[in-house]
């Protein structure tokens, strides 16, 4: 059986806790872009509609969201004729669309911060650590 030492669910928890919006959707994107492509293929997409709606009431078939895919993603090749793939830019503008898509997880994250010190200790932490990067100039990537 697997186990984690509390330190290692510590580093969890705090990881988790602090990402905003744009981490969590990159985050999301990251465990189903498993190659590091840096873009989802369609078996990508499905897969993570069907991880992340698993147990959401609101409908959602294959076919509706697999025309979304090919209404967002990005077509790559000769004059557009290759296979389209979701790239992050196209993955948060679906989410935008439809944040349905990534509800789940947001939920889970609020849930995680209420039981672990407190929604508001989490948004306070975040905003000291925004502000120290920028008191200090660093620069994301």
């Amino acid at each position: 059986m697997n186990q984690i030492v509390f330190s290692e669910y510590v580093n969890i928890i705090t990881t988790f806790c602090m990402f905003g919006k744009s981490e969590l959707l990159r985050f999301i994107f990251g465990m189903h872009d498993e190659e590091r492509r840096s873009y989802l293929d369609r078996d990508q997409w499905e897969g993570l509609i069907i991880i992340m709606m698993k147990h959401e009431e609101v409908p959602h078939n294959k076919k509706h969201w697999n025309k979304e895919y090919d209404e967002f993603a990005t077509t790559i090749g000769k004059k557009g004729s290759g296979e389209p793939e979701m790239f992050f830019e196209d993955f948060q503008k679906m989410c935008t669309t439809y944040p349905m898509i990534v509800f789940a997880m947001f939920r889970l994250q609020e849930k995680m911060r209420q039981k672990h010190l407190g929604e508001r200790f989490w948004i306070d932490q975040r905003q000291m650590f925004v502000d120290a990067r920028a008191r200090l100039k660093v620069r994301r990537k």
